[in-house]
């Protein structure tokens, strides 16, 4: 996602982007294909004085997750936003780059926001993925999706390893 500087006006400037993994070259990266498979949204703002540049984008996109409690494939909205400035250096001189801005050589002619775009997304995906908060999950006897229904497990099982103390509480009655 290429921003072409010199066909930008001064003052504000919109540009809309609608893409996909494929399309930004990660079709050969299978997990961020199978976590973005979706269209992805980029709505950027350009405001340009003279050679500086204030660059804001809103993406968004659905994710697709596999749920951490039953296991099942959802969809879920994912959006962020980012901001950083870009200065055009016009001459040779000691100006760096930092966290803050961005500085394109006097014959670059784009701003390129595709890292930008993938890695704020992957910054938003969460670090636990469940399907809904009511999500029950599944059995840990038998592992039925108890969002489907009760299973016929028995539903006092305690674990060994508790045994042993269970023991101790009931030998003191």
């Amino acid at each position: 996602m290429k921003i072409e500087i010199n066909a930008l006006e001064e003052g504000m400037n919109e540009v809309h982007f609608k893409t996909s993994m494929t399309e930004l070259g990660y079709d050969e990266d299978e997990e961020k294909m199978a976590l973005f498979p979706h269209a992805i949204f980029v709505d950027t703002e350009i405001y340009k004085i003279s050679e500086h540049f204030d660059v804001k984008s809103h993406v968004k996109t659905k994710a697709r997750y596999v749920c951490d409690r039953c296991l099942e494939k959802f969809d879920q909205i994912l959006e962020s936003s980012f901001r950083f400035y870009v200065v055009r250096k016009l001459q040779e001189s000691a100006t760096e780059e930092n966290d803050e801005y961005r500085v394109l050589d006097a014959h670059e002619n784009t701003i390129d926001i595709t890292e930008d775009v993938i890695e704020n997304l992957l910054l938003e995906v969460p670090m636990k993925h469940v399907c809904k908060e009511s999500c029950r999950g599944l059995c840990p006897t038998c592992g039925a999706n108890l969002n489907l229904g009760q299973c016929s497990c028995e539903s006092k099982i305690i674990d060994p390893r508790w045994e042993k103390l269970r023991q101790l509480f009931v030998s003191d009655k």
